[in-house]
């Protein structure tokens, strides 16, 4: 696959490109890189045969060699669940649409609106329209 496909694929996926074309090919570089350099580190740690050197230093080697399939699989696995996530959001935002449901939202939105602004307003009275309590005398008062 070449840089034009990787990013043919990305786009249909719904991935933006990148900002830096370069990142791509520098991530594979890396991991080629200590994909050969580990296997030669433990081989030369090896030869060298210096126990107190070579014991810790390859069994650190051979622990980084082990994690890197699971650290592939761990992307690949995101990979896949980012693409269905993708799908899935494409699906439901197409069947939310031709169902209506922007729409609906919208005028229910609006009319919650329009009420929550009614209610808001404070209710004025007029004190000529509304007469005045007179306060009642007290029923049992001491003299």
């Amino acid at each position: 696959m070449t840089d034009s496909h990787l990013e043919r694929f990305s786009t249909q996926v719904g991935a933006t490109t990148p900002a830096d074309p370069t990142m791509l090919p520098r991530t594979i570089d890396g991991i080629v890189f200590a994909l050969i350099i580990i296997p030669v580190s433990i081989a030369a740690l090896d030869t060298l045969d210096i126990a107190a050197i070579s014991q810790l230093a390859t069994a650190m080697l051979r622990i980084i060699l082990d994690a890197i399939p699971h650290v592939i699989a761990a992307g690949m696995v995101l990979a896949v669940a980012y693409v269905i996530a993708k799908f899935a959001s494409r699906l439901l935002t197409q069947f939310l649409a031709t169902a209506g449901f922007d729409r609906t939202t919208r005028r229910s939105a609006s009319s919650v609106t329009r009420k929550t602004a009614s209610s808001a307003r404070p209710h004025r009275r007029h004190r000529r329209s509304c007469p005045r309590r007179q306060s009642a005398p007290a029923p049992f008062s001491q003299s």
